[in-house]
């Protein structure tokens, strides 16, 4: 079985950008394990990638190295669906009742996992 796993930005800004130990490290588990590592377009750009650009990777010293070694790629782009649309307005809405912040926000580059969750989901279900 494939496991797939979908990743914020504050997993890459935790663990540094390489070289480092932490990143050594995931890049093990990852690599050693069937696992894929799958980053939402809007989560690269803010590590400072451009998702757009016609050669990949573009510009993230957080996970271009890892995309050149294949073991992070970048999702395909989410397409507008009703039930991606119907489960990204259920997470907001959940999101922003769980806020106890009043400074904290909602960015759709959150709700960018839950699309990209729901493809690889679905995408799954196409091959089972």
């Amino acid at each position: 079985m494939r496991v797939v796993n979908v990743l914020d930005t504050g997993i890459f800004r935790g663990i540094g950008k390489p070289p480092s130990a932490a990143y050594d490290d995931l890049e093990t588990i990852i690599t050693d394990h069937t696992v894929e590592i799958q980053l939402p377009r809007p989560i690269y750009a803010e590590l400072g990638g451009d998702p757009t650009a016609d050669q990949q990777p573009s510009g993230s010293d957080y996970v271009d190295q890892a995309i050149r070694d294949g073991w992070i790629d970048i999702a395909a782009p989410v397409a507008d669906s009703e039930p991606v649309d119907a489960a990204v307005q259920d997470a907001r809405h959940v999101m922003e009742s769980a806020i106890t912040h009043g400074k904290t926000a909602v960015f759709a580059e959150d709700l960018s996992l839950i699309g990209v969750t729901i493809n690889c989901s679905n995408a799954r279900k196409a091959f089972t």
